[in-house]
């Protein structure tokens, strides 16, 4: 299990296929070649899909561990956001979610 304090950050390289579970807090994910960020919430989970660097940040403290388990893409309460779509999106409406829940 690796935990994280708010706003630090975890660097996974080449971790194409892990699976990245939160055990706590929320964390925002961000995949090399992605336009899309990733929001996971304590309960979800996400699977890597694409090669290269994938960053991880805890929007507060969080905990997540990491495995090469088989299962779906992503599951649990994961919000995505296109870059098209959400152009206005700022850390502080990234935080307002993650407490909402």
């Amino acid at each position: 299990m690796t935990k994280l304090l708010r706003g630090e950050l975890l660097r996974i390289s080449e971790g194409l296929g892990r699976e990245i579970r939160v055990t706590a807090g929320c964390v925002w994910i961000t995949q090399h070649r992605d336009s899309a960020d990733y929001i996971v919430q304590a309960g979800g989970s996400f699977r890597i899909n694409r090669p290269g660097v994938t960053l991880v940040t805890a929007m507060k403290a969080a905990a997540i561990e990491t495995s090469m388990a088989c299962r779906s893409r992503a599951s649990g309460p994961v919000k995505r956001w296109y870059a098209r779509g959400a152009p206005s999106l700022t850390t502080s409406g990234i935080r307002a979610f993650c407490t909402a829940g």
